[in-house]
């Protein structure tokens, strides 16, 4: 027995896209904001933008082409399947919650070191955003690296 669409969901609210049946705001990484395609890895390592943190290393592209996607890595060095996934959820969960200080147009990979997996969310966290502060990524570089101020002063 099949029912009809039209009887689940009332036709005077129609779905909009990121938004669920029961109203609520789906916060998930879409398909859009991430990188899946390995052509699209290469072109950003291609760029030769890195950063090196102690949880993670930032690759970035930034261009008119980009359009704010993140590309998680975890190699085999991590451990096993379950410690790679671990990882990536990880670095995927992070940048979600702290896209909105990124600046528009760039392309970020993100590649997990091993100690990700024993760090607390918040040095996890700290490492993102000052790893984007040094590329420059950050909106309002709200982060100070070393205690050295904004101003440069």
């Amino acid at each position: 027995m099949t029912i009809p669409l039209k009887n689940i969901i009332p036709s005077s609210q129609p779905l909009k896209l990121g938004c669920r049946s029961d109203n609520r705001v789906s916060h998930r990484l879409g398909r859009k904001q991430r990188l899946v395609r390995s052509s699209a890895f290469n072109d950003i390592y291609a760029q030769d933008q890195c950063f090196h943190g102690r949880f993670m290393v930032l690759w970035f592209s930034r261009g008119k082409e980009a359009s704010n996607r993140v590309g998680v890595v975890a190699s085999k060095r991590i451990g096993n399947a379950v410690h790679r996934n671990r990882a990536k959820r990880r670095l995927r969960e992070v940048f979600r919650l702290n896209q909105d200080q990124l600046q528009e147009h760039i392309d970020i990979v993100l590649i997990a070191r091993r100690f990700i997996l024993t760090a607390k969310w918040k040095d996890i966290e700290n490492d993102l955003l000052n790893l984007a502060n040094q590329a420059g990524l950050l909106r309002i570089n709200k982060v100070t690296t070393q205690g050295q101020s904004d101003k440069g002063t």
